[in-house]
């Protein structure tokens, strides 16, 4: 079936900017960095960015929750040790 050629004249024009985008970023678009590139000085865009990346970050695990994978004669050594 054949597309109208509205819809032809559409996608080619798609393709062809794509295709001037990846002429002009041979590496890849490259990151901006919001606050210095977009100049964004909000106090409040700050703390939520900071928010974002302590999510991001991988969490300690709680205290005590490496001896629940010891065997209880182990948990008990490591104990000992804490407390020493």
């Amino acid at each position: 079936m054949a597309r109208p050629r509205r819809v032809r004249q559409v996608g080619r024009a798609r393709a062809q900017a794509l295709a001037q985008v990846q002429k002009r970023h041979p590496r890849g678009l490259p990151l901006l960095d919001p606050e210095e590139d977009l100049r964004i000085d909000d106090p409040a865009f700050r703390k939520a960015q900071r928010c974002a990346a302590a999510r991001a970050r991988p969490q300690r695990p709680p205290r005590g929750a490496a001896t629940q994978a010891l065997t209880p004669r182990a948990a008990r050594r490591a104990a000992r040790r804490r407390r020493a």
